[in-house]
């Protein structure tokens, strides 16, 4: 990668963590990595871009931290189900994480771009499964699961624990009218993904917490 890049991107992750995205402008941002403002958006026309991108390497963070630890031991629906929930748990209770979702989700760009990584995330993961769907039906449900995920994070954010593993619960429903899955199959699936997360998390809890 450029290294005028990897300095944008350094310096970036710094402000956004310590001023959030609305405290922190591009100005800012140019004057941390030693250039002009113009430099810095040849390389991100927007601090949208560069949020988004800051946002994706958190989630890219985690799912390696995840890869080497989480036992693949499970059907491809609870693997992938538990997986997408221990992250989401982490945005839900970690302080830094929570306040790094909650500003990316008033971004316009910001939802955009997440709808569109979810379908991809779902339709690779399907194909990987050999499972049928219709790709018009999984784009339409991405938009409508992305939107209702963002809705109840921000809506349940400050209630505990707790109610992450609600508004999870609710997601899997959503995301599961994608899928040929029957719905005693589906309470299945879900109570096996909320045990083998809670398990792993017991075993796992510093990932959980932020290391400065």
């Amino acid at each position: 990668m450029n290294n005028t890049k990897d300095i944008i991107i350094k310096n970036s992750e710094i402000l956004f963590r310590e001023k959030g995205y609305n405290g922190t402008s591009m100005r800012e941002i140019a004057a941390a990595s030693g250039i002009a403002v113009g430099n810095l958006c040849y390389y991100f026309p927007k601090k949208e871009d560069l949020y988004y991108y800051f946002y994706q390497r958190l989630f890219a963070t985690l799912t390696e931290e995840l890869e080497p630890i989480f036992s693949q031991g499970y059907s491809p629906w609870v693997y992938f189900f538990a997986r997408e929930y221990i992250i989401f748990k982490k945005f839900f209770v970690d302080p830094v994480y929570r306040k790094q979702a909650l500003d990316a989700i008033n971004i316009p760009v910001f939802r955009e771009h997440y709808c569109r990584d979810y379908y991809l995330r779902i339709s690779t993961f399907m194909q990987s499964i050999n499972a049928e769907y219709d790709p018009e039906k999984l784009l339409d449900y991405s938009i409508i699961v992305c939107s209702s995920e963002m809705q109840l994070f921000e809506a349940h954010i400050h209630e505990g624990t707790e109610a992450s593993k609600n508004v999870f619960n609710t997601v899997m429903r959503l995301q599961f009218n994608i899928s040929s899955v029957t719905p005693e199959r589906q309470e299945e699936v879900i109570q096996q993904v909320m045990d083998v997360s809670e398990k792993f998390l017991k075993a796992h809890p510093d990932l959980l917490t932020t290391v400065s």
